[in-house]
């Protein structure tokens, strides 16, 4: 996600982006979502452990989720909508890397109301202790990120690059204890550490319910145009 400023008002922001570097063990989301179709190399679920099909659940619940979260509470007035069986491109991508088809999923969801996936290890959090990794987790997805300003010192001093912020994403997407873990000069620290306290997240899921995480992200400083 870029934020990018032609004119430079007062006080001096700076060109940021803003990366995650999710430390937990998540898939990324990237893509979009797609019709059911058979690709690639189908092994089966006899031949996938039930701890990989728990996961392919996982994600699929938790993708489900956020997409249901994300979507505007009016639907547009035009446009096509998402089909019903359109399975999130997230959980496209884990049956794929597992050699699974689109035509395993329903099987896997049975299974999972079957086994009562949903109660098990697997999916339980329990305590309020943030967690670090966890194959079942899905990964928060930043909402918002204020614009970090420009100190006068890092503009006279020309300091550009990135400042690494490791933070706690909570249940209800808010942020705390960020801290610079690699900056930069010039009070850059600060400004990145401000800017993330005041961002704003979708949570981290497990099996398709919020839960806090530690995470990492990274807040690229640009130097504005009225600093050179």
């Amino acid at each position: 996600m870029v934020w990018t400023h032609d004119n430079m008002p007062q006080p001096m922001s700076t060109h940021l982006c803003a990366c995650v570097l999710v430390t937990v063990s998540v898939l990324g989301c990237g893509g979009q979502p797609r019709t059911r179709e058979q690709v690639g190399r189908h092994v089966g679920l006899s031949g996938v452990p039930q701890t990989v099909r728990q996961r392919v659940w996982a994600i699929y619940v938790s993708a489900a989720r956020r997409e249901r979260d994300m979507a505007p509470v009016t639907p547009a007035p035009s446009g096509p909508t998402r089909p019903a069986d359109v399975i999130p491109a997230a959980a496209l991508k884990e049956l794929r890397d597992n050699g699974l088809s689109d035509a395993d999923l329903p099987r896997i969801i049975e299974e999972a109301a079957a086994r009562r996936w949903a109660a098990s290890d697997g999916c339980r959090f329990t305590g309020d202790i943030p967690i670090r990794q966890h194959p079942n987790i899905y990964p928060p997805a930043l909402r918002h990120l204020p614009i970090a300003n420009y100190t006068d010192e890092a503009c006279a001093g020309r300091v550009e690059g990135i400042v690494f912020v490791e933070l706690i994403i909570n249940r209800d997407g808010t942020v705390r204890e960020p801290r610079a873990i690699r900056g930069l000069p010039g009070g850059l620290d600060d400004r990145a550490v401000d800017a993330v306290r005041a961002g704003e997240w979708w949570p981290a899921l497990l099996c398709g319910s919020p839960v806090p995480v530690h995470t990492t992200m990274t807040v690229n400083f640009e130097l504005p145009r009225a600093c050179r």
